[in-house]
């Protein structure tokens, strides 16, 4: 028998009635610099120990970690924590041979299963002994694809394949797979349409597919030689419509196809919102507390940066979900 996330849910639900709505973000990007921290305050505990507004991430961080470490101590069943905490290990590891390699300072995530000094200091020393065995080969994998590439962004590549082959080997159940799916189709059409814009080499192209997705990567390398209404045209016939819906056509900004892919595997999981026994509404909780950060850290860069008021508004309009 499966695991019984019912507790779990019920705690979900809970949080979710706290958190900060539609009303709340656009009075946020209302805020001037010096009432900013305040306003953050009303919503997030994790600023209470901010000094000033340039603390920022810490803040987002402190918040996300808390929700994240009280997921971890009540789901029932350590095969659903460790999907959940695996993830951020990948991100960790990729981000510090990055760091590594520019010679730049970086705050890794406390919320995975390697301690953020454990990665820095295998990184640091090359002692992969004090990696996990999932992690073990990566760094190898990362330097080998440098050496060859002289890009450091083709191995960020690589890395991400490895993250997400792996997700998708530790699923611990049908619904987790699907979502993992889903995601990767997503990610797939931004590489897509960014990559059409931009130009993005042909090597570096080819390690940018991730697999596993319900969208056969031959069918982006196809999508690669066609206009971009042709596969938009394509996407009315899967499970990716709704990306038309939400304002997802030719020449839309950049920063758009971010916020609409991220606004429709939103609405992807919200069968969740029907779930009371599985893993499914952690899997949302989490993608909405995420795009809540991602959105309170664009409203905060935004005023500090002291762009024009109609900007923000456009961009916070933009992103908040009905």
């Amino acid at each position: 028998m499966g695991a019984d996330f019912t507790y779990v849910v019920a705690r979900i639900r809970a949080i979710e009635a706290s958190m900060p709505d539609n009303a709340w973000f656009q009075r946020l990007s209302r805020s001037g610099p010096d009432s900013l921290l305040q306003t953050l305050r009303e919503q997030f505990a994790g600023f209470e120990a901010a000094d000033s507004i340039g603390e920022y991430e810490s803040g987002l961080m402190a918040e996300r970690d808390a929700c994240l470490e009280l997921l971890s101590k009540i789901i029932p069943d350590e095969r659903y924590v460790r999907f959940l905490k695996v993830g951020y290990d990948f991100d960790n590891l990729i981000i510090a041979w990055k760091a590594k390699k520019l010679g730049a300072d970086v705050d890794l995530n406390i919320f995975g299963t390697v301690d953020p000094s454990t990665m820095e200091e295998a990184l640091e020393h090359d002692d992969v002994k004090l990696l996990p065995e999932f992690l073990k080969e990566l760094p190898m994998k990362l330097e080998r694809a440098f050496e060859s590439s002289q890009n450091a962004a083709v191995s960020v590549y690589i890395g991400e394949k490895e993250k997400w082959n792996h997700l998708l080997r530790i699923a611990p159940d049908h619904k987790t797979k699907d979502y993992l799916k889903k995601k990767i189709d997503l990610m797939n059409i931004k590489t897509l349409i960014r990559s059409k814009r931009t130009g993005l080499r042909r090597e570096a192209l080819e390690l940018a597919w991730l697999e596993g997705g319900e969208i056969d990567t031959d069918r982006f390398v196809s999508a690669m030689q066609e206009g971009e209404e042709e596969f938009y045209s394509y996407l009315k016939f899967t499970s990716y419509r709704g990306l038309l819906r939400l304002g997802l056509e030719k020449g839309v900004s950049e920063w758009k196809v971010d916020v609409i892919t991220a606004k429709m595997l939103l609405e992807l999981l919200n069968e969740s919102n029907y779930e009371f026994f599985s893993f499914l509404p952690v899997i949302a909780f989490v993608e909405r507390l995420e795009y809540y950060i991602k959105l309170t850290r664009t409203i905060i860069v935004s005023i500090v940066n002291r762009l024009p008021e109609d900007l923000v508004a456009e961009r916070v309009d933009s992103m908040l979900v009905a």
